[in-house]
């Protein structure tokens, strides 16, 4: 199956009648929906949001649960951007890098958006960003994504030995977002070699938990897992509270 990069709602959300009639938002993908100001002097948008989780991209803040319209915030200076709960992004920051070999030289940060069910997967397809038979002469790799049952697994798949680890700059960082506890410790593994993230490792924010500071040869076996091994509940009396001051506003 083949389908664009930016499709139409109606992709996502087949059997969803007010996703069929929308012509002013979109689907990046299958993890992320835009929401544009079309209009000259808008400052906010109606968007609509399918019966799903969809977090802020930019705070990542929840923003819906549930099938709904919302009038969203539209500055001139950025498009409102959501993450699909369940999906998981691969990003890289474009901030520190004017040239492509400089964007190569940033590590890759992965992203666990959270479904209802604390779930989230994904792809995430890469190669050399210059050739132009990549696909043809498979000088590629693919990275599987996963997350469930308090643990985060990566799979590196590299498709032709022409494609070099050593094309592959490593990993920055793992988010989960929408993770609902505040996690104390963690194991990552990788091959036979393991290693207990501490608290150094381990930031815990209002929007979920991000582990930093990760090996650099991660590659090396082509998989890594990241367990959490304990973690303090917050409850679900606090995180509603604090979903109900985040779209108060």
């Amino acid at each position: 199956e083949v389908l664009p990069v930016w499709r139409h709602m109606m992709f996502e959300y087949p059997q969803d009648k007010n996703a069929l009639n929308l012509d002013e938002q979109f689907m990046i993908g299958d993890s992320l929906m835009g929401t544009p100001a079309l209009y000259q002097g808008q400052t906010s948008v109606q968007a609509y949001f399918p019966d799903d989780l969809f977090y802020d991209f930019e705070t990542r803040q929840l923003v819906s649960d549930k099938s709904q319209i919302l009038t969203i915030d539209a500055p001139i200076t950025k498009m409102p951007l959501f993450i699909r709960g369940g999906y998981a992004l691969v990003t890289q920051d474009s901030s520190k890098a004017m040239v492509l070999k400089d964007l190569n030289s940033q590590p890759l940060d992965i992203t666990f958006a959270l479904n209802s069910a604390g779930e989230s997967q994904g792809k995430f397809y890469f190669d050399d960003g210059i050739s132009l038979d990549s696909l043809e002469s498979k000088n590629y790799a693919d990275l599987a994504l996963s997350f469930s049952n308090n643990e985060a697994n990566v799979s590196l798949t590299i498709q032709n030995s022409t494609f070099t680890i050593e094309s592959f700059t490593g990993f920055g960082s793992i988010t989960l977002v929408g993770y609902k506890t505040k996690v104390t410790s963690a194991t990552l593994t990788s091959g036979s070699s393991t290693f207990n993230l501490s608290a150094e490792n381990i930031q815990n924010t209002d929007t979920g938990v991000t582990f930093v500071g990760l090996p650099s040869d991660l590659t090396s076996s082509g998989n890594f897992s990241v367990k959490i091994n304990d973690s303090d509940d917050l409850g679900d009396e606090f995180w509603g509270r604090l979903f109900q001051l985040a779209t108060s506003f």
